[in-house]
């Protein structure tokens, strides 16, 4: 949610700084921890104190807390809740399929060469996801703003697209 109301708000730089500081916080005392000997159990720190860090982050950036549940009107939620578990879904067989790759190449191979491949197309995929977050960050509460406006929705996607096919696929 934090994250959604930066977006509206076109806040990209605030969201990416909250981000920044908080993998790095994560890095470091994950750093510390492996150094005084945590093992495993400093990679589980650095991925608990990341989402934490950057939670705290962007709520002091923010500052707002969601009303209690028993102030929320559930009929206005049923659309949106519709729409987002069509979004759970989708993804989960997004996640099925990818990690299917991981099992069949870990069968055919090994769990090394798994893991191999697992990081090579993490890391493959960095430049594209620290470039395409900001820029769907931008793009997609702009033309939320012009959801009335189908001739001035059309223009803005198109030049969105060009500019961002630009910067993508140079």
């Amino acid at each position: 949610q934090y994250v959604a109301i930066l977006q509206r708000q076109m806040r990209i730089r605030g969201l990416e700084v909250c981000s920044l500081v908080g993998l790095t916080l994560s890095l470091v005392v994950a750093t510390i921890a492996a150094w005084l000997g945590a093992g495993v159990w400093a990679l589980v720190a650095q991925l608990l104190i990341s989402q934490f860090a950057i939670f705290v982050l962007l709520y002091v950036n923010i500052r707002w807390l969601p009303a209690p549940p028993w102030q929320a009107n559930f009929r206005e939620a049923l659309d949106p809740i519709k729409f987002g578990s069509f979004l759970a879904i989708e993804r989960l067989v997004n996640e099925i399929s990818y990690h299917s790759q991981l099992i069949v190449i870990g069968i055919a191979f090994n769990a090394t060469q798994a893991a191999i491949y697992y990081r090579a197309q993490t890391i493959a995929q960095v430049p594209m996801r620290r470039i395409a977050s900001p820029l769907s960050g931008v793009f997609i509460p702009s033309l939320s703003r012009l959801v009335d406006d189908p001739e001035g929705f059309r223009n803005m996607y198109v030049r969105q697209l060009s500019r961002g096919n630009l910067i993508l696929l140079p």
